[in-house]
């Protein structure tokens, strides 16, 4: 058996694709604390009047998923967030009656 020399030796483990350099490890998008994303079952509500019930995938207890689903929602209902701190959420797990919380939200965009 002929000996290869060591500087003939590649330690890359990443297959050779005409000089195009390909990551062997998916990069991590954007930081994210969670990963307790789940369906949920949501009702906005404004004075205490039904706007819209929908399903959507969030993390129950991120604040600033919840936030983000209902200026959305808002959004897409209404047009208008202005007002968000005038609606509710109502979270349930998909296909459960039971109620998790209902999330609020200030006005704010800085506050979660």
């Amino acid at each position: 058996m002929d000996r290869v020399p060591d500087d003939a030796v590649d330690d890359d483990p990443r297959p050779d694709v005409g000089g195009v350099e390909l990551e062997s490890e998916p990069q991590p998008g954007p930081a994210r604390e969670s990963s307790n994303v789940v369906l949920l079952d949501l009702v906005v509500l404004r004075h205490g009047q039904v706007v819209t019930k929908f399903s959507a995938a969030a993390d129950p207890r991120s604040a600033a998923d919840l936030r983000q689903v209902l200026v959305d929602a808002v959004r897409r209902r209404v047009g208008n967030v202005s007002q968000i701190a005038e609606y509710e959420m109502e979270l349930r797990q998909a296909g459960e009656d039971a109620l998790i919380t209902i999330f609020v939200t200030s006005s704010s965009p800085n506050r979660l």
